[in-house]
């Protein structure tokens, strides 16, 4: 599924799964900015990088003792999201620590995006709250590929 959010100067679509950008279109200029995603060379187009931000050596990582194993830029990018907020041009989407991420990452966390249009653009957040008392240890980042040349339709 996806969001769609709109203002008077641009439409902003976010897909669910992975809480991915997947358009930004101005609506003056029909200009999009998202690159549209191609298999053939790289099939994503603005995936969030959690909770690492890179690739780990050998694709793996201990705490306390245990191996976890963690693939390049982590799991929130092929995870669905829960929509928590969401206005005509604004919406903040929702991933929390369950069985299926602990067994990948095994800190309790709850991660959130938000979109927001504004007139001049599109705000992005990230929030990431720990609801333990034990530390918990994270990279965060946006990913996002940009369509090019940046001319109108």
């Amino acid at each position: 599924m996806a969001v769609f959010l709109e203002n008077d100067h641009l439409v902003a679509t976010i897909k669910e799964h992975g809480a991915e950008l997947a358009s930004l279109r101005s609506k003056e200029t029909g200009l999009e900015y998202i690159w549209a995603g191609d298999a053939k060379y790289w099939g994503r187009q603005a995936p969030v990088l959690f909770p690492i931000v890179g690739r780990l050596k050998d694709d793996q990582y201990q705490v306390a003792g245990k191996t976890y194993h963690l693939g390049q830029h982590g799991f929130a990018r092929d995870r669905d999201f829960a929509i928590r907020e969401q206005t005509a041009t604004k919406v903040v989407l929702e991933l929390k620590a369950d069985e299926a991420s602990k067994e990948l990452y095994p800190f309790d966390f709850c991660l959130q995006l938000s979109y927001e249009l504004t007139a001049s653009g599109l705000v992005v957040g990230y929030r990431v709250d720990n609801p333990s008392q034990e530390p918990i240890y994270f990279g965060i980042g946006g990913h996002p590929a940009f369509k090019t040349p940046l001319t109108p339709k």
